[in-house]
């Protein structure tokens, strides 16, 4: 059995909405907040459905506002990870021999001199960047 998994190239404010068209309304059962802002937090709690899990993962801002009665009445489950538990290996494995396909994902590619740009760009939200690749 094959199964795609759909990229997003959303914003936070439209990527709960996007979630939900692409689950005919119903919200995922696990949601990865890796980014670590409180806008793709709460796009996490939205789009997560009834019973589900939210593992934060993203670690920038300390604080993150969320609506907390949709929390509740979700039933929803937050759970925190911090430190890898050596699956870092195998990932770069995955990539590598093509079994995982992450040029979906790239925004694009700039020279590493151009990092501390890209990162600017990427926090200020005004463009419709997901990953940006620095090469040496």
């Amino acid at each position: 059995m094959s199964h795609e998994t759909p990229v997003l190239r959303e914003t936070a404010s439209t990527l709960a909405e996007a979630v939900l068209d692409l689950t005919e309304g119903r919200g995922v059962h696990t949601a990865f907040e890796v980014v670590g802002l409180p806008e793709t937090f709460a796009a996490a709690v939205a789009a997560t459905r009834t019973g589900g899990t939210i593992v934060a993962v993203g670690n920038i801002q300390p604080r993150a506002e969320f609506d907390l009665q949709q929390f509740i009445a979700s039933e929803l489950t937050v759970t925190g990870s911090y430190a890898s538990s050596g699956e870092f290996e195998q990932c770069i494995d995955l990539v590598a021999s093509g079994r995982i396909d992450v040029e979906p994902l790239i925004s694009e590619v700039r020279p590493l001199r151009e990092g501390a740009e890209a990162f600017e760009r990427l926090l200020a939200g005004r463009e419709r960047l997901l990953k940006v690749v620095l090469e040496p």
